[in-house]
């Protein structure tokens, strides 16, 4: 322990000094630091760990005296202790399991200590050393050996015993496993041997992933006891090969060990593609087998003998097959034919045109989808020229063909994304071209972002698009401009309002709504002031004074939307805004849709403005004159006093 070496290294230290000294000051004494570090050289393992040792030969005697005789010769690099081939002792009770009575270490007694585990342990020093165990197996009938340091080679002289766990080179497994053998040859059934250890049993789980790759996934699960050891031949299936690494294969069989305490196993192997395949469960009972089919979309199968115990796992099918021994199960695979289709689609097709005055950029994003390698030729408008191509991100070289875009294509999905530049520029009437695809699509999109330069009069396309919402409202507007022509009492006609409410369409609409307020308070204060009271003639007078500012104010600002903002024209539908435009149609055939739009310089749309501004000038002058006099009707801000009799002279 960690004192002990302490106490030690004091020790030795205070043997080292001087006879003669005296009382020494605190400085000659050995710092902790050093202390530590001396402790840690005293205590540290051997270089050699953790392979200090190794089991050169196993050797194993068994006759008919029924004494199991090993002899084990192990090199040794550094003292260290050593775990025998022993069964360990679990709660200290034998239980029917060997235990040697005689342990020898080149031919003398040797120190030996038990775990808390149950297991053996001996001391040995430097060199090579020769281990005996001796003891009597009266009364057993099967003996399990492990093998915790596993030997080189295993040698065994036999009477009236089988044993397993090794191949034919004499390489062990984990465990090793001494079986009496019974009249016949064979092993002898438990009654015979006295019963003390019971069988192993096994559930064997072989799931076969059947793909365009052929698979097979083995589990072996113990059940029941732990405590002994398992060594028993696994059978492969017609066209098995094991591909999983530290696993024995013999006579067409996965040579299986577990030590005790080990529980499970498992491996890996390829399985020959065949048109047929046949399971048959081995006729014994220590296994127990379970098969599972996970098969591809690209198989048809059909089973044939026993019935499955279940068809699906999570909503996978999955069907699995628990046969007795003995029973068997037939499998027929075939491939199923295709059918005569299309194997390139079309899923998206996205065309984004920004016209320019000369000349105008197209941008075609394809999303295709293809079952097989091949071309794709995209047909190009006449006076076109592909400028890039990219194909899943990547810029790929333009190879041209006769008016036609050629792309090779590999299976899956394909993102082709096509940059042109067309000769065709902007004009008052554009449409969008209709550009070929060559296979019929779906999820057409148009995309077209128009200057910033330009009115926007009228549009159309695929039904899913943008409107221009501003003539319906103009519109509205223009009833509402009739109805107030027929009102005799304000100045304004009918044609009159309607080119009023155009130029108040260029900001919001309860601005309108005001400025016809403020008419009807001049008209209704020209008829009624009369009838108020002082109080509320007063009120009324500054009031109308805020409104006129606010009419005034709302004016200049129409007119300032007019001559210096863009055109309101009320553009939405499938997110459309301003001269951003987008059109969709879930089918488009063999081309892309086309849509077009309206529109002029937007010089016209500010000299039009320009002519309202100057003839809103010029009627506003009659207006106001006409609002003056309804102002001060009747006085401007005190109502006269109607005239009576004089008061009575003063005495």
């Amino acid at each position: 322990s960690g004192g002990v070496a302490a106490a030690a290294l004091a020790v030795l230290l205070a043997g080292a000094l001087p006879h003669p000294a005296r009382a020494q000051s605190a400085d000659a004494l050995p710092t902790q630091s050093l202390l530590d570090q001396l402790r840690e050289k005293l205590l540290a393992p051997p270089e050699c760990a953790p392979d200090c040792a190794e089991a050169a030969r196993l050797w194993i005697g068994l006759g008919t005296d029924q004494v199991l005789n090993l002899r084990l010769s192990v090199d040794v690099q550094a003292p260290v202790a050593v775990p025998l081939p022993v069964p360990a002792l679990a709660g200290g009770e034998q239980g029917g399991v060997w235990q040697p009575q005689r342990i020898l270490v080149d031919g003398s007694d040797a120190a030996l200590r038990r775990d808390e585990d149950g297991n053996l342990w001996i001391r040995l020093g430097v060199g090579r050393h020769e281990v005996l165990l001796a003891g009597d197996v009266a009364g057993l009938g099967q003996v399990q050996l492990p093998l915790p340091l596993k030997p080189h080679h295993v040698g065994a002289q036999l009477e009236g015993w089988l044993l397993s766990g090794i191949d034919d080179n004499g390489v062990a497994g984990d465990a090793l496993q001494l079986l009496r053998q019974s009249a016949s040859g064979g092993p002898a059934p438990a009654a015979e041997s006295g019963g003390q250890v019971l069988p192993p049993l096994l559930r064997v789980t072989r799931s076969l992933h059947l793909g365009l790759d052929w698979q097979v996934d083995t589990a072996v699960q113990r059940l029941g006891v732990a405590y002994t050891a398992v060594n028993t031949a696994i059978p492969l299936l017609p066209g098995e090969t094991v591909t999983s690494e530290d696993m024995r294969v013999r006579d067409a069989a996965v040579q299986l060990s577990l030590v005790p305490g080990e529980t499970s196993a498992s491996w890996t192997s390829r399985l020959a593609p065949a048109a047929t395949l046949s399971l048959r469960a081995a006729p014994r009972d220590d296994v127990v087998e379970v098969w599972q089919f996970d098969i591809a979309p690209i198989w048809h199968a059909e089973f044939a003998g026993i019935a499955p115990v279940q068809h699906q796992d999570n909503s996978w099918w999955l069907p699995s097959f628990q046969p007795w021994p003995g029973e068997s199960l037939q499998l027929a695979l075939s491939r199923p034919q295709g059918l005569n289709g299309a194997t390139l689609t079309l899923d998206t097709a996205q065309l984004t045109l920004t016209p320019g005055r000369h000349a105008s950029d197209e941008l075609l994003d394809l999303r295709l989808r293809s079952t097989q390698g091949g071309h794709y030729a995209l047909p190009l408008e006449p006076g076109t020229t592909v400028t890039a191509l990219t194909v899943n991100g990547a810029s790929q070289p333009v190879q041209l063909d006769g008016g036609r875009l050629v792309l090779s294509l590999s299976p899956g999905v394909q993102q082709i994304r096509v940059q042109l530049r067309s000769d065709r520029g902007i004009s008052a009437w554009l449409r969008t071209p209709a550009q070929a695809l060559g296979l019929d699509g779906t999820n057409a999109r148009l995309d077209l972002e128009l200057p910033q330069d330009r009115w926007i009069l009228l549009l159309g396309g695929p039904r899913l698009g943008p409107a221009v919402l501003f003539w319906g409202v103009l519109a509205v507007l223009f009833a509402i401009a009739a109805m107030l022509g027929r009102w005799r009492e304000l100045p304004l006609r009918a044609w009159q309002w309607a080119l009023l409410f155009v130029g108040l369409s260029q900001i919001p609409v309860w601005a309108a709504a005001v400025v016809v307020g403020w008419f009807a308070a001049l008209a209704w204060r020209g008829r009624n002031g009369n009838t108020l009271t002082a109080r509320r003639f007063k009120l009324t007078q500054a009031g109308l004074v805020l409104l006129t500012a606010l009419v005034l104010a709302l004016l200049f600002d129409a007119i300032a939307a007019g001559l210096l903002g863009q055109p309101e024209m009320q553009i939405a539908g499938n997110g459309s805004y301003g001269h951003s435009l987008h059109w969709y149609q879930d089918r488009c055939g063999n081309s892309l849709p086309q849509a077009w739009v309206l529109s002029t310089p937007l010089w016209v749309y500010r000299l039009l403005m320009l002519l309202w501004a100057l003839w809103l000038a010029n009627a506003l002058l009659g207006w106001l004159r006409w609002a003056w006099l309804q102002f001060t009707a009747g006085g401007l801000w005190q109502r006269p006093v109607a005239a009576g009799p004089h008061p009575p002279p003063l005495q």
